[in-house]
C-alpha cells in the first residue's frame, strides 16, 4: 500500500521516487526484521520452516524493494519492474502465514 501511494505521487523525478523506494526497503526491512526475529520459547519452531515463513520473507521483499529504487536511480537493471516480484513474494508470505494460523489455532 506505501509503495503504491508514493509511486502515484505525480511530478516526481526518478531520482527522487528511487530514494523514497530505498528508504521504505530500509525501513520495511528493519521492521521485519524487528517483528519476526526468533521468540525464547522451548518448543523451537523446525529452523527450515522458521527460514521459510519468517526470515524469507524479512528479506527477499525489502531488498527487491530497494533494487528496484537503486536501478531507478541508475536507470537500469529494470527499475520498477523489481517491484512487481516484491509485491508477489509479499502476497504469498502472507497467504502462507495466514494458512499457518489458520490451520494450527486448535492446538
Amino acid at each position: 500500500m506505501v509503495l503504491g501511494i508514493v509511486m502515484l505521487i505525480p511530478s516526481q523525478s526518478r531520482t527522487l521516487l528511487g530514494s523514497e523506494l530505498i528508504v521504505i526497503g530500509v525501513v520495511i526491512g528493519g521492521i521485519l526484521s524487528t517483528l519476526n526475529r526468533p521468540s525464547q520459547r522451548t518448543d523451537k519452531q523446525p529452523r527450515v520452516g522458521w527460514l521459510a515463513t519468517r526470515l524469507l520473507p524479512s528479506i527477499v521483499i525489502p531488498v527487491l524493494v530497494a533494487v528496484a529504487g537503486i536501478s531507478l536511480i541508475a536507470a537500469s537493471g529494470g527499475g520498477l519492474y523489481w517491484i512487481a516480484p516484491a509485491i508477489l513474494f509479499a502476497l504469498i508470505a502472507g497467504l502462507a502465514n495466514s494458512w499457518v494460523l489458520l490451520v494450527e489455532i486448535l492446538r
